[in-house]
């Protein structure tokens, strides 16, 4: 019951900082280049993981900091910082905008 948690926060907390990421990128640049950016740095990430863990010796290793107490707790801290820098500099952006 416990990993499952763990495992439903740590999704959580990715989840919301991919959003306070992409609200002001989608504001500065649009929809569409927003989604194509992220989608691509979404791919990298995913790509340097899979790399990393795929040429490790000790594959199961390089994942084990999710599975200390603390890990769920700094990441919920961690998305509410990103989403809310990513809610103010949006506000900031979107005053600026010409339309």
């Amino acid at each position: 019951m416990m990993e499952e948690l763990i495992l439903i926060i740590t999704f959580m907390s990715f989840s919301v900082i991919c959003m306070g990421i992409m609200i002001p990128v989608a504001i500065k640049w649009g929809v569409e280049k927003a989604r194509t950016g992220f989608s691509i740095g979404f791919g990298m990430i995913a790509g340097i993981v899979w790399f990393s863990v795929y040429n490790s010796d000790d594959p199961a290793g390089i994942l084990n900091w999710l599975e200390a107490p603390e890990a769920p707790v700094m990441l919920v801290g961690l998305a509410m910082v990103v989403w809310v820098l990513g809610y103010l500099i949006g506000c900031r952006l979107y005053r600026k905008k010409e339309f």
